[in-house]
This record gives C-alpha cells, sequence and structure tokens, in this order.
C-alpha cells in the first residue's frame, strides 16, 4: 500500500530453513491515490501474513495475505451490501452485487 504509509510491527515469526512466516499488523493514514482510489486521510488498520524467503541476509521473494476489501471499506471506498439498508451517501447504489462502488468509476470488486 504504497500511498497509506503504514507503520507496521510483528505480532509474531516462525522461521525454518530459508522461510519465515510472519504475522503483521499496520496502521496508516491515506494520503495519496490508491490505484484508482482518491486520498481520503482516513486511518486503515489491517492484520496481514506474509511469507519470506530469505537468503545471504536479504529477503528474496515475498508473498502476502490481508484483506484488501475490509480496507478499502475503512478508509470508504466501499460499502458492503449488507450496510445498504443504512445509506450514508448518496453516491452508494445497492445492487444485487455483494458490493457497490462509492465513486463512479471505481472498482466494482466483481
Amino acid at each position: 500500500m504504497n500511498e497509506v504509509k503504514p507503520s507496521p510491527r510483528v505480532d509474531e515469526m516462525m522461521v525454518e530453513g530459508e522461510k519465515a512466516a510472519v504475522r503483521h499488523r499496520f496502521r496508516g493514514t491515506q494520503r495519496g491515490s490508491l490505484g484508482p482510489y482518491p486520498p481520503t486521510g482516513k486511518v486503515m488498520e489491517s492484520e496481514y501474513i506474509a511469507i519470506y524467503l530469505v537468503r545471504g541476509g536479504q529477503v528474496i521473494e515475498a508473498w502476502a495475505e490481508w484483506d484488501n476489501l475490509a480496507g478499502l471499506r475503512q478508509l470508504g471506498h466501499i460499502q458492503a451490501f449488507a450496510d445498504c439498508g443504512e445509506t450514508r451517501s448518496e453516491n452508494v447504489r445497492c445492487s444485487s452485487t455483494a458490493f457497490a462502488p462509492l465513486e463512479s468509476g471505481a472498482p466494482t470488486g466483481r
């Protein structure tokens, strides 16, 4: 997340051979564009899990998994279909899809 300026912390780490599995947590403020999404100035907090391949004291490869959809919701870019009964913005439209964009032209999550 290049434009959220995260401040990560390590909650747990397991190492075996050249690989390390790490559970991280980060908190950051979206100050710049995030793909098609404009800056919101909102704070996002998330956990993620990463596996790192380390050789010679350097990370050679990394694989990470995190809940991107929850992050977009925290930043106010999308709203879950289940929340559509409590629409807080005229820009949110409810449909048969699981998620609706808050702004026209933003991805729908399909």
